[in-house]
């Protein structure tokens, strides 16, 4: 079953919201600073829900992963990286997909 949220203001959008949703297994990956943008947009690109980014000594992408695709996530970001990612794991979260695929978590 379908349901519309319509939001009125300057412009009026409807947006299908899908009752869908997955557990996901949280994927910590720490990376420095210069190449976190990059690894960021990749996993964005990958279609992949990130969780949350902080930015300290180092940068931690936390990724929200459907748990068949961690162990590809993982290699994936290993090689992107060139084996300089460091990736754990953390706990579960549940995340909603919207009708056009996206997720919201």
């Amino acid at each position: 079953m379908a349901r519309y949220l319509t939001v009125r203001g300057t412009t009026e959008v409807t947006v299908e919201v899908k009752k869908s949703r997955f557990v996901a297994q949280l994927v910590v990956v720490r990376v420095g600073h210069a190449e976190a943008g990059r690894v960021e947009n990749a996993v964005r690109q990958q279609g992949l829900a990130v969780e949350q980014v902080e930015h300290g000594i180092d940068v931690r992408i936390t990724l929200a992963v459907r748990p068949l695709d961690v162990e590809t996530t993982v290699s994936h970001l290993s090689q992107l990286t060139s084996g300089r990612a460091r990736t754990e794991l953390g706990g579960t979260h549940w995340v909603d997909v919207l009708a056009d695929g996206s997720y919201l978590t």
